[in-house]
């Protein structure tokens, strides 16, 4: 890996925290999101009504449920490279919390963080936006609706429930100090109780010299937020970010990926600049490289940056070069868009000598 401890007795290859959704993946309509009200190719934050009108409407088309959340997704793809993971994210004590607990255990991913109590008729109205800090209160699950159209567009509408209260008194420096690595998603930032188990998290990494990693997650965010970010990057608490270039275009308020690029440059050892279809910029010191992309007939975007990240991971923990953990992130990414939902469909283990042959550093 990078510069950092190497952690080579570490139990877990990375320690990531987010929020803890259930994602309900449906094929619909091109004009179907919009007929919800839900702008097209975006994600939409919803209180627990809002959410359950959509969730009601694609009933019809049979939803796939799965284990979702950004940095949940990450750990995904890192768990079908080969890795270890430990996901600290808030999940009720409900139906749709037990499920996620299940299949989190029953892939091998830890998952520490005790579930809330369930639900009670008087909490179906609360906006996640007042929910009380204090873990008393019965909350449901959070969950995400992802509508895919033929375009092979997202468009999400979000609940986030109980992960909109991780709280500081949840994180477990113990896991965390066995870990290689800590991943943070961008998306804790919007909450304050949920930014402040982050950054604890972040500071408690940097005093174990245990590497740290960030996502940027969504455009919207970093432009609501930029001064944040800003500051989070500019403070030294992030060795890797990883960002799409919409992203790190809003970050620093420009059209050019050459200023994006000389903006976040010194922020952080390493940078990871998706493209989509276009591949990777990767910045580290004084070295830009692009990595170009896997081709493949996108059907479903939803989930590429997170299945990048979780390649990149892996074989950087595995002592890859940056120019192999990006071809093996871009691979995972491929595969991916390939196919429904935010995950791999399959573990890839036994394709990492052929897409990256060149034997890692020891």
């Amino acid at each position: 890996m990078q510069k950092g401890k190497k952690n080579r007795d570490a139990m877990f290859d990375v320690f990531a925290l987010g929020n803890a959704l259930l994602d309900l993946t449906v094929f619909v309509e091109q004009k179907f999101p919009e007929e919800l009200g839900l702008k097209a190719g975006t994600m939409t934050l919803s209180n627990s009504v809002q959410h359950q009108k959509v969730l009601d409407s694609i009933q019809k088309y049979q939803p796939q449920l799965r284990c979702g959340g950004s940095a949940a997704n990450t750990l995904w793809a890192l768990m079908q490279s080969g890795g270890m993971g430990c996901f600290l994210g808030k999940v009720s004590n409900d139906s749709y919390g037990n499920f996620y607990r299940k299949e989190m255990e029953e892939n091998k991913i830890q998952f520490p963080c005790s579930p809330l109590s369930p639900p009670s008729r008087s909490s179906l109205s609360r906006s996640h936006q007042d929910h009380p800090k204090n873990h008393s209160e019965k909350i449901a699950t959070g969950s995400c609706a992802v509508l895919t159209t033929p375009d092979a567009q997202r468009t999400m509408d979000t609940y986030l429930g109980a992960a909109s209260l991780l709280h500081e008194d949840d994180l477990r420096i113990d896991l965390l100090k066995k870990s290689r690595l800590i991943y943070c998603e961008g998306y804790l930032w919007g909450g304050s109780e949920t930014r402040k188990a982050g950054m604890m998290a972040l500071k408690a990494a940097k005093k174990e010299n245990i590497q740290t990693a960030f996502s940027f997650s969504d455009p919207v965010l970093v432009k609501n937020l930029k001064k944040d970010f800003q500051e989070l990057i500019s403070d030294g608490y992030c060795d890797m970010i990883f960002c799409n270039l919409d992203e790190a275009k809003a970050l620093c308020e420009t059209d050019s990926k050459k200023e994006a690029i000389n903006f976040l440059k010194g922020k952080a050892q390493t940078i990871w600049i998706t493209e989509g279809s276009k591949g990777c910029t990767i910045c580290s010191g004084s070295m830009i490289e692009e990595s170009p992309p896997f081709p493949t007939q996108a059907i479903d975007t939803n989930g590429a940056g997170d299945g990048f990240a979780g390649g990149v991971l892996f074989a950087l923990s595995r002592n890859y070069s940056l120019s192999e953990a990006a071809r093996w992130g871009n691979y995972l990414a491929s595969l991916i868009v390939s196919s429904s939902g935010a995950r791999l469909n399959r573990n890839c283990e036994q394709d990492l000598k052929k897409i990256c042959p060149i034997t890692p550093n020891t």
